[in-house]
């Protein structure tokens, strides 16, 4: 409009006076719609509407055109130009500095990300990192309230950690959630993805008020098709946008993950400490084995050596002369009694050995035959 009405006024005026330098009111503006084609576009339409008001300046004039408005018209054309360039650089430089904010703010968030994460994954204790997933959320996500409801016990009473913007405490609460907050549960564990609860809708404006915000939205904490509990956050100002959920996907992810390896700590050191007990009992039931092992093979020597000299003493004549068949079965009975006295002697140095004793003897061995 403002471009049609100083092309009006240009054309009913005076060649000597050039309205046209009214359209760089519009090539001006035109910076405020941060589209470069656009202001191009005005550039162009102001140099024809120029163009044209002049020469038809020169037919009202008689066919006459003034060399000086000629002159001033160039002027005008070259100030469309030069307002029309500074637009465009205004544009490039506000939508250059826009996303370097945007960045900016992207980094900001992400650092308060990754420390909230540092602070969640710090611990290995189930709880401790369920508290410290309510509690950072509020500073990470910027958001006035955190509830974490977590399914140890089950959906239906699930253990609720609430926390709050600028305060230190969580709230721990082990009760039935209120129906409308249940049903939104089932519903977050059912989808397996964020929900953003609507005002526009009976349910979602029953949930709002229910938890007393103007605005909410869930994740669920899953990992690996187990969902450990859903976070609900809420917001008195501003709705929740595409680039939040990205963040709050992200750290339902990393608060799940944590949650995961705390379990499977908890899992592994009750299984160490039954192994430790089953070792402690195979070790104390193989201490008594080698004790009575031990016990046998040493009071078993005596009299098998007994036995034996006194069998050596028959057969040298200390009892007289012996028949044969007498004799043949002394002799078996030595070879016996020798197998016996070895096999004791072998079973007491395995438990010398097991009992960790060491021997103070030292003998030159042939290892040829003995291999």
């Amino acid at each position: 409009m403002l471009l049609v009405a100083a092309w009006i006024v240009d054309l009913v005026t005076p060649q000597l006076f050039v309205a046209a330098i009214l359209l760089n009111g519009p090539i001006a503006l035109s910076s405020l719609a941060f589209a470069p084609r656009f202001t191009q576009l005005l550039v162009v339409l102001a140099s024809i509407e120029n163009v044209t008001a002049g020469y038809v300046n020169g037919l009202s004039a008689g066919n006459h055109w003034d060399s000086l408005a000629l002159a001033n018209r160039g002027l005008v054309a070259l100030s469309f130009l030069l307002v029309g360039g500074l637009s465009i650089k205004t544009q490039r430089d506000a939508r250059q500095a826009g996303e370097a904010g945007a960045r900016e703010n992207r980094a900001v968030r992400e650092r308060g990300l990754r420390r909230a994460v540092e602070a969640i994954r710090a611990s290995m204790n189930v709880e401790l990192i369920e508290r410290a997933t309510a509690r950072e959320a509020c500073a990470a996500l910027d958001v006035d309230r955190a509830r974490l409801y977590a399914f140890e016990s089950g959906l239906d009473r699930p253990a609720t950690f609430d926390a709050a913007r600028g305060r230190l405490d969580i709230d721990e609460r082990f009760e039935r959630p209120p129906a409308p907050v249940l049903s939104f549960l089932q519903r977050v564990v059912d989808e397996r993805s964020i929900v953003v609860p609507s005002d526009g809708d009976a349910l979602g404006r029953l949930l709002l008020e229910t938890l007393g915000a103007s605005h909410a939205i869930a994740a669920p904490l899953i990992e690996h098709e187990t969902v450990f509990g859903v976070l609900v956050l809420q917001r008195e100002g501003a709705r929740f946008d595409t680039l939040f959920e990205e963040g709050l996907r992200y750290y339902a992810d990393q608060a799940a993950i944590a949650l995961a390896q705390a379990r499977l700590f908890v899992q592994l050191s009750g299984r160490n400490e039954e192994l430790a007990t089953a070792n402690a009992a195979l070790s104390e039931r193989t201490n008594v084995i080698r004790d009575i092992v031990y016990a046998l093979s040493h009071d078993l020597r005596t009299p098998l050596a007994a036995a034996g000299m006194t069998i050596r003493q028959a057969l040298a004549g200390a009892y007289g002369d012996l028949p044969q068949a007498y004799r043949d079965l002394l002799e078996r009975s030595l070879q016996s009694n020798d197998e016996l006295q070895r096999l004791a002697e072998t079973l007491l140095l395995v438990s010398r050995y097991e009992s960790g004793e060491q021997s103070a003897r030292r003998e030159r061995v042939e290892l040829a035959p003995l291999a």
